[in-house]
């Protein structure tokens, strides 16, 4: 009775169990009632003999220890605090500290030169091309780049080995004319060497005599010789040019070096 007491004021769920126990228990006395009715001998007279029966009558006691396990079952139930559910947490593997860093690229030291002169800076490019790590490919483009490089950073000299390579290695290269001409501007303007001026200009002239550059190096070619004091060779040089462009634009400064005003 206390049990089904506490569990009757526990909750509204204790409640309907314990209607149903009592309900279960109104049955099961019905059940215990017919069952000693069955079981009381009936009355017959001196002379008669009870039929046999073959099912074994109800145990009135087994019927109410059943009855009390089936309450107890229930206030139990009842009673038994809620469990709260279980949280499966899925376990990831960690990263380690390695596995979360990415490798970082191995800087190309080589080519470093490329990478700064390409931001304007030609100055860093230009340090970083006279490393012993630095590489420069053997290609026309590749050597212009790098002579390009050392122009711009003030460094004509270092300008002329690149130059060089291309105009006797890449002869027939488009881009030689440009890299021998390139020479003779060096030679002329910025080292003051005009003899080895006036022969990369002619040989610019050679390489592509009806090219963009040609009148312009023909023309510079008669300057050079003349800075150099050879004046037959600057006067044979402005006769070719005025053969050749009779209405040049650089006539006036050709006969005038040429000596033929």
């Amino acid at each position: 009775n206390e049990r089904l007491t506490s569990a009757l004021t526990t909750s509204e769920e204790g409640r309907a169990v314990f209607v149903k126990v009592l309900s279960k228990l109104e049955t099961t006395l019905e059940d215990i009632s017919e069952a000693l009715d069955d079981a009381a001998p009936p009355q017959t007279k001196p002379d008669e003999v009870p039929p046999a029966s073959d099912a074994a009558p109800a145990d009135p006691v087994a019927v109410v220890d059943m009855a009390v396990n089936t309450a107890d079952a229930a206030v139990a139930k009842v009673a038994a605090p809620a469990r709260a559910p279980k949280i499966v947490v899925s376990k990831k593997p960690r990263k380690t500290q390695r596995s979360r860093q990415k490798t970082a690229p191995v800087p190309d030291t080589g080519a470093r030169w490329k990478a700064l002169a390409k931001t304007g800076d030609y100055a860093g490019a230009h340090a970083a091309l006279k490393k012993p790590e630095a590489r420069v490919g053997s290609s026309p483009r590749e050597l212009l780049f790098a002579a390009d490089v050392a122009r711009r950073s003030g460094h004509p000299r270092a300008a002329v080995p690149y130059l060089e390579r291309v105009v006797d290695g890449f002869g027939k290269d488009r881009r030689a004319p440009m890299a021998a001409f390139s020479l003779g501007r060096i030679h002329l303007y910025q080292l003051g060497n005009p003899a080895a001026a006036a022969k990369r200009f002619a040989q610019a002239w050679s390489l592509d005599p009806k090219g963009s550059l040609a009148e312009d190096a023909l023309a510079r070619e008669t300057e050079a010789w003349s800075r150099a004091g050879q004046g037959n060779r600057a006067k044979a040089a402005a006769l070719r040019y005025i053969k050749a462009y009779p209405q040049g634009r650089r006539l006036d400064a050709v006969k005038r070096f040429g000596g033929l005003e």
